[in-house]
């Protein structure tokens, strides 16, 4: 039993140091991907606010290049999987508890192990 124990609290030690350093990854990439939605809102909002009319879509974008960097970094974030990465954390910790739901188990979301009795 006393093996048990000793298993269980290194498991849990090992979650939790696995869940916090993804939970500062996430925190990371959580700031940049709100950093760039206010940059695409802003520039949206001054090019909007523009009067000129311009004769191609390429006109506009040309004359509005904080638009288009902003649109394309946006663009960029979401193709290299910055919105998944800035779930990670929550992603382990669901993940882990589902598998620890068949060993009458769970974890919380820092990734402190809870045991559960047993249902009849």
């Amino acid at each position: 039993m006393r093996e048990q124990t000793e298993d269980l609290i290194a498991f849990e030690k090992r979650l939790t140091e696995c869940v916090g350093y993804m939970e500062n990854k996430s925190t990371k990439w959580r700031v940049i991907m709100v950093f760039s939605v206010i940059f695409v809102l802003f520039s949206v909002w001054k090019a909007w606010r523009d009067e000129t009319r311009y004769d191609t879509v390429v006109d506009y974008f040309w004359a509005h290049k904080a638009l288009s960097v902003s649109i394309a970094i946006l663009f960029l974030l979401c193709l290299f999987g910055g919105f998944q990465k800035s779930r990670g954390a929550k992603v382990v910790t669901q993940r882990c508890r589902n598998v620890l739901r068949n060993y009458n188990m769970s974890c919380d979301e820092q990734g402190k192990l809870i045991l559960k009795r047993p249902t009849r």
